[in-house]
């Protein structure tokens, strides 16, 4: 699937210029990566559609843009968690925009939809939310922090062609819930330390991390600055464990902190998966600059 959205020169969604919300954006980093509304990342590669996929956040500001509707069947939109639920829109009201608040991080954003014409309510994420057993959504990061997702509307999967509902998550978001340093808030990182920072990676049903290959993983502030740290015996300073409970196995895997690269007024840590954004958590350097 290609993105739902059309881009302009300028990155206008649907062919027009809009103003972007200054709280809605990615982090800052020094090679100053961020979005500004619709616009997408320069330099990072984009992860595939994903059928039955998921939406994190990171730690801050969302909002959706309502794309436009592939189905004749109109459809209300709302983020159905987390809780209570927040009334986007309809699936024909094209172009409306809506801030759903700020988010702490590593929380599930699920979007629903409630088919008018036939009473059938339909859910981000995997199969098992659906009254069919189908996965009814994709979920597509065009870019960082960007995500067009696209719905099916028909009780037992219609057409498969997942643009009778679209919109655009726009923000704090990520494709994957990572934290940086387990257990610890804030995530203090000290660059001239002459040990490892590990960062957890969360599976979920749209993601099995035992299927992640290690060589490729990179992390720092811009995300691509160091691999995972490769022991004596030649393995991979790795583990698999379900450290939140939830039933799927998390990574938790190892960085050294001086080929991270960190600097004074870095604030966030960046994960890519063989140059794909993969998704980011808060840092705090020390000591301070």
């Amino acid at each position: 699937m290609t993105s739902l959205f059309s881009f302009g020169s300028r990155g206008a969604l649907f062919g027009r210029r809009r103003a972007a919300d200054p709280r809605i954006r990615t982090a800052r980093t020094r090679r100053d990566y961020r979005l500004r509304g619709p616009e997408v990342m320069e330099g990072r590669a984009l992860l595939a559609p994903v059928l039955g996929g998921q939406i994190f956040t990171t730690g801050g500001p969302v909002e959706v843009e309502i794309g436009p509707p592939g189905g004749a069947f109109v459809s209300n939109i709302f983020l159905d968690s987390p809780g209570p639920a927040q009334f986007i829109g309809t699936s024909f009201q094209t172009g409306k925009v809506v801030n759903l608040g700020s988010f702490p991080a590593g929380v599930e954003l699920v979007f629903r939809i409630d088919v008018t014409n036939t009473g059938d309510t339909f859910y981000t994420g995997p199969a098992s939310r659906n009254p069919d057993g189908i996965a009814h959504a994709t979920v597509n990061f065009v870019g960082a922090g960007v995500a067009d997702v696209g719905f099916e509307d028909l009780f037992g999967g219609g057409d498969q062609d997942f643009d009778d509902v679209t919109f655009q998550v726009r923000g704090a978001i990520a494709p994957v819930a990572i934290d940086i340093k387990p257990g610890s808030d804030p995530n203090s990182i000290n660059p001239r330390n002459n040990g490892n920072i590990p960062v957890a990676i969360f599976g979920s049903a749209s993601f099995d991390v035992t299927s992640v290959d290690l060589s490729k993983l990179t992390f720092g502030p811009d995300g691509g600055e160091a691999g995972v740290i490769v022991k004596k015996n030649g393995k991979f300073q790795a583990d698999f464990a379900d450290l939140n409970g939830d039933g799927f196995l998390d990574l938790v895997v190892h960085f050294n902190t001086k080929q991270a690269g960190f600097q004074a007024g870095d604030t966030v840590g960046i994960i890519l998966l063989d140059g794909q954004f993969l998704g980011q958590d808060s840092v705090r350097i020390v000591p301070p600059a």
